[in-house]
């Protein structure tokens, strides 16, 4: 049995034992002053309360409420007014009278038009409780793919409001529950039964075990986990009893959670102990009226006698099923009962009658699958027409802004492609500046290299300062005349055999080549130099790189041959060195040597005979 069926046959059950008829005096006016949460299921019972009533009595109701929203003379009233007479004009009128012309288009509409003014007036409640009118009208409707987006929209807006200041936050959370379920979007609808039974407040409202039912026939329906369904069934009647339930809703509830236990033990084929709680179950419910329940539990037990071969016993609740689905409304479990009728007239070998029946079970079945898949035809042609409708009124207003914003479109290129124009002329403009200085490092770079070769034996500790001095370099201490001597015995070895070519030298390999110590050779080229060691030899490694690049015939070599033939062993060290002395990178070196900054190979030569590397 469908949770959504539970759920409408207990609340008939309910209505059926309140007294519906014998108001005294206004009801509404003691509502008056209180909180919403205070007086909303005693309003809820009113309303549900038209659909039993006599004109008069309804027309009596609508007067009261009128009276309660003059009384009351504030906008919380005139808003129960204006919801009362939708549900006076719709729920009783158009069922008591086909003919009215108020239909669930106007109830639509007019909820529409009380939430489009709560909104614009901040009043969150009325807004939302409006919200979910428009969405169960729309299911009234059979109008799917807005009951779903108003429902989403009614799930975004919850978040931020309490159960204590709304209490119908939970009444939407089931129903939200229930449309998932009927599309056996199973997993979506545990997501808002367990919205309700996390809220504290549930069972103040009698939610808690339609919550907990639910639970159970998702559990045994979508997972089949058969334990997990039996604990949530179990746990209704866990439920305290409340004020605001009377002794025959548990005892409806009791003979559903009987029922539903003795069902699982049927999915389980633990026939023996299936049969005493469903046959507890099919007479709670039939002592109630409750025949459409009663009968489905009729029909499990002539299925268990049947697979025991009990025949006389399954041709009883046969019977039972058949008399309760008769007195039932509507005649729901037929499709429950004709595939036992064929099998139990197969076994009794009345064939006639076992085909008429599995024709009738195989019609029911097959109208059952027509009906949902004409559910789910009608909501996807809905998302259809709506996505159809989105795009038109997209392109629509697509062309409503492409008109608007024509007159603007010329005057938007034409500032734009002034600032494009001013910024690349601005690009230039520094393009050429950073060229002009990058050609001036050249020169001076170049300039620097040439003078480097050319340092005579007068000047040997005249150090030729490099186009970019390093920063904090000390003013070198004024050489001794020894110092001088063995300096130009250094220089010796760097202009005439070119050791810094050699990327492993070292300064004991320097001061080996001359038979001095190493340390008072490291010394003479601080004191002459103002550098240390690694910077000396840097500098004419750094002067041979600058050489190689100034000749037109050396254009086509790597940067990498350029550092190995300097005397650097790897791309990275060779980068710094560069851009420490010259303030270039040695790509920048290249790209901005002028024709006259280039050297031929002839004059090259001449220089110092760089090409030879």
């Amino acid at each position: 049995m469908s949770n959504l069926t539970v759920k409408r046959k207990l609340l008939i059950i309910v209505l059926i034992l309140l007294p519906i008829s014998s108001f005294t005096g206004n009801p509404f006016l003691h509502m008056i002053g209180k909180p919403y949460a205070d007086y909303l299921m005693e309003l809820k019972l009113i309303h549900h309360n038209l659909d039993f009533m006599e004109q008069s009595e309804a027309d009596s109701l609508m007067a009261y409420m009128e009276e309660a929203a003059r009384v009351a003379n504030n906008r919380e009233w005139k808003v129960e007014e204006a919801f009362f007479r939708m549900a006076y004009r719709f729920r009783y009128k158009a069922r008591m009278q086909p003919g009215s012309n108020y239909t669930i288009k106007d109830v639509i509409e007019g909820y529409r038009a009380i939430y489009v003014e709560a909104k614009q007036l901040n009043d969150t409640l009325t807004y939302l409780r409006a919200l979910r009118g428009v969405m169960n009208a729309y299911v009234l409707d059979n109008d799917y793919d807005r009951a779903f987006e108003a429902a989403k929209r009614l799930n975004r807006e919850f978040d931020y409001i309490s159960v204590s200041r709304l209490p119908e936050k939970l009444f939407a959370y089931r129903e939200i529950a229930n449309m998932h379920y009927r599309f056996r979007n199973y997993v979506d609808a545990e997501v808002f039964f367990r919205k309700i039974v996390e809220e504290p407040e549930a069972n103040r409202y009698s939610l808690l075990q339609p919550a907990y039912n639910g639970l159970g026939l998702i559990y045994r329906y979508h997972y089949n986990d058969y334990d997990r369904s039996d604990e949530y069934f179990r746990k209704i009647l866990t439920v305290p009893h409340h004020e605001n339930s009377s002794e025959a809703h548990y005892q409806s509830w009791r003979g559903i959670v009987n029922g539903n236990l003795g069902n699982n033990l049927y999915q389980r084929k633990m026939y023996d102990e299936a049969i005493p709680l469903l046959e507890t179950s099919r007479k709670m419910m039939a002592e109630i009226n409750d025949y459409t329940y009663a009968s489905s539990m009729a029909a499990l037990l002539a299925n268990i006698y049947f697979e025991q071969k009990k025949l006389s016993q399954c041709k009883r609740y046969i019977d039972i099923a058949v008399d309760y689905t008769n007195r039932s409304y509507p005649n729901a479990h037929w499709a429950q009962i004709y595939p036992v009728m064929a099998k139990y007239y197969t076994m009794t070998g009345d064939f006639v009658l076992a085909a008429a029946y599995q024709d009738s079970a195989l019609a029911y079945q097959k109208k059952e699958y027509q009906e949902y898949d004409a559910l789910k035809l009608v909501y996807v042609e809905q998302r259809m027409n709506r996505l159809e409708q989105k795009a038109k009124n997209d392109e629509l207003l697509a062309q409503h802004i492409r008109a608007r914003n024509y007159r603007n479109t010329i005057i938007y290129i034409t500032v734009g492609l002034l600032l494009v124009i001013g910024l690349l002329i601005y690009a230039i403009v520094l393009y050429r500046r950073k060229r002009a200085a990058y050609r001036v490092l050249v020169k001076k770079s170049q300039e620097w290299a040439a003078a480097r070769k050319t340092v005579t034996e007068s000047s040997a500790c005249i150090e030729v300062i490099p186009p970019v001095a390093p920063m904090g370099s000390e003013e070198a201490v004024k050489p001794k005349v020894f110092e001088l001597v063995l300096m130009e015995q250094i220089r010796q070895l760097m202009s005439e055999d070119k050791v810094y070519i050699n990327p492993n030298l070292t300064l004991g390999d320097i001061a080996a080549m001359l038979g001095v110590n190493r340390n008072y050779t490291s010394a003479t080229i601080n004191r002459c130099t103002g550098s240390n060691f690694a910077n000396f030899i840097n500098e004419y490694r750094i002067s041979e790189a600058i050489s190689i690049m100034s000749v037109k015939k050396n254009a086509a070599l790597t940067i990498d041959q350029i550092a190995y033939s300097s005397g650097f062993n790897d791309r990275k060290s060779f980068y710094r060195a560069f851009k420490k002395i010259t303030g270039l990178a040695p790509s920048e070196f290249r790209e901005n040597m002028s024709d006259e900054n280039e050297s031929s190979d002839e004059s090259q030569m001449d220089a110092g005979g760089l090409l030879q590397h």
